[in-house]
């Protein structure tokens, strides 16, 4: 999907998850490594906060043979999350969220591998629209937002039941 969190950084947790736990050193971490963990929510940094992203949320039956396809991609970074309900939600810390996505096995322990692209170019290309998005009046800058840089900045999450987290 392609997505504008509302801030620089979205997560991955359970709905029944304690999600205050641990935030604000696993935020701190997620913007200078990328991503981080509480191990109850895994945090991602944005390298710009402007353009929209894609994200995709993959669940595995079990730990995934190879890494994703295309050769573009760095990662991954390897969290544990604990799920209370094994229902999780991708979400922002402006309550703008996705909800509906089940852990394959239920309530558990979990693990996710973080994958991202694009980043580098994503950050280029928020400087080149930023120029042109302030020369525009108010009621076209959200269009002209949504017609550049669409999701050149890709996020990869996958979810398993598996022993490969650190």
């Amino acid at each position: 999907m392609e997505w504008r969190p509302g801030s620089a950084v979205f997560s991955l947790r359970d709905v029944d998850a304690d999600a205050g736990t641990g935030y604000a050193e696993a935020i701190r971490q997620a913007i200078s490594e990328v991503a981080a963990s509480t191990g109850y929510e895994v945090w991602v940094s944005r390298a710009q906060d402007m353009l929209q992203i894609a994200v995709e949320v993959q669940i595995w039956d079990g730990a995934p043979d190879t890494g994703p396809a295309g050769g573009d991609w760095n990662g991954p970074l390897t969290f544990k999350l604990r799920c209370a309900s094994g229902e999780l939600i991708l979400s922002d810390t402006d309550a703008r969220s996705l909800t509906g996505i089940a852990t394959p096995h239920g309530p558990g322990n979990y693990t996710v591998e973080v994958y991202y692209a694009g980043r580098e170019e994503a950050a280029d290309e928020c400087r080149a629209v930023t120029r042109v998005f302030m020369s525009l009046p108010p009621e076209d800058q959200l269009t002209y937002l949504d017609e550049h840089g669409r999701g050149i900045e890709r996020y990869l999450l996958r979810l398993f039941n598996g022993k490969k987290a650190r």
